[in-house]
């Protein structure tokens, strides 16, 4: 072989090699354009997972508090149910437990010692509640039939000095019934709402 078909080989090898390096760097150029178009995606996904993760939290935040707000309301509702189905209840307090009483009995003389006229039929039920301090009689709640016949006991109880009554209050629950029982010098309670008069 001469020198010049030696040099031509050479020189064809050479080339080819050479477009094989240039095609490989051009591959390696779009990976790499690839790659940083990749890194670009992966970048933006990462702002907006931060973003998601952060509305999600407000919205985990915004979600607790409807539901704390929710129990409250539920919670609200119960007393104010449970208020509504006692609008017909006084408790009487004072009154001497006697063996083999007739707690409606009871009910109607102290009524009757008020100046209201109650018969039986006035009174749905009527019994005696856990004692709260030994050293006094336990109350007495009645529920009565109509509302006007508890009322009618109310307005009747406040024409009476507070020492020549044994005591008449309306039958509370929860909170309310804690603070009408505490300690407060000016309170009215109407619909079972304690009002402090200041």
């Amino acid at each position: 072989m001469s020198n010049t078909s030696k040099v031509d080989a050479n020189t064809t090898s050479e080339g080819n090699e050479l477009k094989l390096i240039l095609q490989k760097l051009n591959k390696l150029d779009i990976l790499t354009a690839e790659q940083g178009k990749l890194r670009e995606s992966v970048d933006f996904c990462a702002e907006n997972f931060d973003d998601t993760a952060n509305k999600l939290n407000e919205v985990r935040q915004k979600l607790d508090l409807v539901i704390a707000e929710n129990k409250m309301m539920r919670k609200k509702e119960k007393e104010d149910l449970k208020q509504y189905l006692r609008h017909n209840n006084l408790e009487l307090h004072g009154i001497p437990v006697k063996e083999n009483e007739n707690i409606v009995d009871l009910v109607i003389q102290a009524s009757s010692a008020l100046g209201v006229k109650l018969i039986k039929e006035d009174i749905d039920a009527c019994h005696h509640l856990t004692q709260r301090k030994p050293e006094l009689p336990p109350p007495i709640t009645v529920k009565f039939t109509r509302r006007l016949k508890k009322e009618e006991v109310m307005k009747a109880k406040k024409n009476f000095p507070r020492a020549t009554w044994t005591g008449v209050l309306k039958d509370l629950i929860g909170e309310e019934h804690s603070l009408l029982h505490a300690q407060l010098d000016s309170r009215v309670v109407t619909n079972g709402r304690i009002h402090i008069l200041i």
